[in-house]
């Protein structure tokens, strides 16, 4: 809120407050850039955040208190000029670009606080990791038993080999370990990659054991990474109050919907950023058949603000800090990676950082659609390429938007085969 609204007499008690209130001592994360200032000041469990323009003299305050401009305004603008106590900085924080704007931001929380907060969150995390413990050990035993009992074993119909071992993670609060068991249970046999599948399956569960067992040893984002695969969700105060925010212009090149598992749909939507060159991937939940995700954005879209990425040895899912909105542009060409060897050592490095990393994303600047072996693949221009997957007239969708030429692609890449969400052939972005 500015302060520059009826200034208080110079003599009344107000001023005199104010006056008493402008010292150093009083502020915290001084800071200056161009022609503002910026700080805040504690009161109690949160602190209040203040800029001070100084051509134009007015004061900016987030306190919730009225009639402006309030005693912390008052007193800040006093405190403003020349000297050591406010540093150069290259850019004011976000939250001070937010209070010139006129845009609401939360109080700031007092150092304190914040300790006792992030103390009492590794405490609970702690305590859920404890309780893992138990239904970590049942699965210690039941991989062991498998391998030795051999890898047939998961596809037998008696007794549904795996709803033993998945209840009993689920009741140990393991719901993600107890969804892929279930998974495992309902790939049929008959598939043509029936092994290699379930094998993957079971080596992700054995690395996630084996993981735990170091966990004290973790890198902090890897650990993240752990606790999300056993089904110990991440919260989204763990993105908005950490240090990985981003703001950027960002590239709307993907969006699917699919069915987790019975009534639970999920949609991805991938992001990339113009400057950052970073991906971002905004997740959405639904349950029922119905759809019900809330509006989002769309393929080919250009976006700018900040996203809040979740902590995690490899970063991908983010979330919108509030001031992401849509520009007036369209994606007209996609930058990405120059060829296949490219991407695979990308994908090599990602999975060394995150062995449980199941999707990555992968934007393409110039690929041809090929059909060979009755597959269709896409081929750089050194010649080699990458397996298609999705529908069956997919692949025929992308040799006709290419026409034996190349062109931009972006998909989903599994570890075997690409699914591609959207191409930019001729200036045109065209989703599949």
């Amino acid at each position: 809120m500015p302060a520059k609204s009826e200034h208080p007499a110079p003599n009344s008690p107000l001023t005199s407050r104010a006056q008493a209130l402008a010292k150093e001592a009083f502020f915290r994360n001084p800071g200056r850039s161009q022609h503002y200032y910026f700080a805040e000041i504690p009161a109690g469990p949160v602190s209040h955040r203040l800029v001070f323009d100084d051509e134009r003299q007015t004061a900016y305050c987030s306190c919730p208190f009225f009639p402006k401009p309030c005693i912390h305004a008052l007193a800040f603008a006093r405190l403003c000029g020349p000297g050591d106590f406010f540093p150069q900085l290259a850019q004011m924080p976000d939250w001070a670009s937010a209070l010139l704007q006129g845009r609401p931001i939360r109080a700031g929380i007092s150092a304190d606080l914040a300790e006792q907060r992030e103390a009492a969150v590794q405490q609970r995390r702690l305590e859920r990791l404890e309780r893992a413990e138990a239904g970590l050990t049942d699965l210690e035993s039941w991989l062991l038993d498998t391998f030795r009992r051999g890898l047939a074993t998961t596809a037998s119909d008696e007794n549904r080999y795996t709803d033993n071992i998945a209840a009993r993670a689920a009741d140990a609060s393991l719901s993600g370990i107890s969804r892929r068991l279930r998974l495992l249970s309902e790939l049929p046999a008959t598939d043509a990659a029936w092994s290699e599948k379930t094998l993957d399956t079971l080596a992700e569960l054995w690395t996630a054991f084996r993981a735990f067992q170091q966990r004290a040893h973790l890198p902090e984002g890897l650990l993240h990474d752990l606790q999300n695969y056993l089904g110990i969700s991440a919260k989204k105060e763990e993105a908005l109050s950490g240090p990985d925010h981003v703001g950027d212009t960002w590239a709307v090149l993907g969006r699917r919907e699919e069915i987790v598992e019975n009534q639970l749909q999920v949609r991805r939507t991938w992001l990339l950023g113009a400057n950052s060159g970073r991906y971002a991937l905004l997740l959405d939940y639904a349950f029922g058949l119905s759809g019900g995700f809330p509006p989002g954005f769309m393929p080919g879209e250009v976006v700018k603000g900040t996203l809040a990425f979740y902590p995690s040895a490899r970063p991908l899912r983010a979330l919108a800090t509030g001031d992401l909105h849509t520009l007036a542009k369209k994606v007209e060409k996609l930058p990405g990676y120059p060829d296949c060897a490219a991407f695979m050592l990308e994908w090599a490095t990602a999975v060394g950082d995150m062995p449980w990393l199941n999707l990555m994303p992968g934007a393409f600047t110039a690929l041809t659609p090929v059909r060979y072996q009755e597959q269709c693949w896409l081929r750089d221009n050194g010649g080699d390429g990458l397996l298609l997957s999705g529908l069956p007239g997919d692949g025929w969708k992308l040799l006709a938007l290419g026409g034996g030429r190349p062109i931009g692609v972006f998909g989903e890449w599994d570890g075997a085969a690409l699914r591609v969400l959207s191409v930019v052939a001729d200036g045109r972005m065209v989703t599949l």
